[in-house]
């Protein structure tokens, strides 16, 4: 196995039983609750204006870099002023 599920088994998870917990059905109400509010939690990140905004301007420098390294590549100005300066 590797390190991850035993670091998770050692920790009660992955469908092992951690030591006292057999029969204890308040632990299993519990670790509902946990999911619901892992679910609730992805639920406001998702619907997050601030974070969709940042993703905006993640996306919009992205968009930026690569149509400046596409320039800086391709050269369409050097390539005129180099055909100019032929016929000078």
């Amino acid at each position: 196995m590797s390190l991850f599920w035993d670091i998770l088994s050692s920790m009660g998870g992955a469908g092992g039983v951690s030591a006292g917990a057999a029969g204890d059905i308040g632990g299993q109400v519990a670790g509902g609750q946990g999911i619901f509010g892992v679910m609730a939690a992805g639920f406001a990140t998702i619907t997050d204006g601030k974070m969709w905004r940042s993703l905006g301007w993640l996306l919009l420098g992205l968009i930026v870099f690569s149509f400046g390294i596409n320039l800086w590549l391709h050269n369409p100005v050097g390539r005129a002023l180099g055909d100019v300066g032929k016929l000078l």
